[in-house]
């Protein structure tokens, strides 16, 4: 696979495996954080956690082809030789597979840019009634639904829903448009985890989150 070259643009925000720059062309990159100051299990930790993703992005690629809801992955990579991580400066990626062995060395996600924004304040202040406020709600929950529902068809589990995880796409005039559900790190496909408490429990957890969110139930709370 030939290298891809971008340029390392601002850092768009830190997670708890990694850090998130822009790259321009529509790309950001997720890089996973790895030192020798770690232990080795630390290190070959974050690493799994990077082939985790990109196995449950790719697994859930094909259904999502009508609900853009997710990123889309475009490689796992690591980094050339001599690579800096200073803003503006040229990266040379080098493409690799899901059964790449763990060496200590740099490791990232090449995404599509997630074109969103999270939720805040001005979401719910600037709604001046009950049914605006509950149009939103109603807009995030069946957006998230719809993800995890598909997921879910997907043999996919997210495992860390939550307010960070989630991202409102609008449209020219500000109009909200879609919602996304990000950073897949902790994701689980099931039947392949050891933990199989662990993933059935996380799976219960969303399937209660689907029917809580839907619109039938939803009236419930409002």
């Amino acid at each position: 696979m030939e290298d891809i070259v971008v340029t390392l643009g601002k850092r768009l925000g830190v997670g708890m495996s990694g850090v998130v720059y822009d790259c321009g062309k529509s790309l950001m990159i997720k890089v996973f954080s790895f030192s020798k100051r770690y232990s080795e299990s630390s290190n070959r930790d974050r690493f799994e956690t990077c082939k985790s993703e990109a196995k449950s992005l790719r697994a859930i690629e094909p259904w999502f082809r009508d609900l853009s809801g997710v990123q889309r992955l475009v490689s796992m990579v690591t980094f050339a030789d001599g690579c800096s991580m200073e803003e503006g400066s040229p990266l040379r990626l080098q493409p690799i597979n899901d059964d790449e062995d763990w060496k200590l060395r740099p490791y990232a996600l090449l995404l599509k840019s997630a074109k969103g924004r999270h939720i805040c304040r001005k979401d719910l202040s600037e709604k001046t009634t009950t049914e605006e406020r509950k149009q939103f709600a109603d807009f995030v929950a069946e957006g998230v639904r719809q993800i995890v529902v598909q997921a879910h068809r997907a043999g996919v589990v997210h495992s860390d829903l939550s307010l960070n995880n989630i991202l409102i796409v609008e449209n020219e005039e500000h109009r909200y448009r879609q919602v996304m559900l990000i950073d897949w790190g902790f994701s689980k496909r099931i039947g392949e985890s050891e933990e199989a408490k662990f993933e059935e429990d996380y799976l219960a957890c969303e399937r209660v989150w689907r029917f809580l969110m839907s619109p039938s139930s939803l009236s419930f709370f409002t």
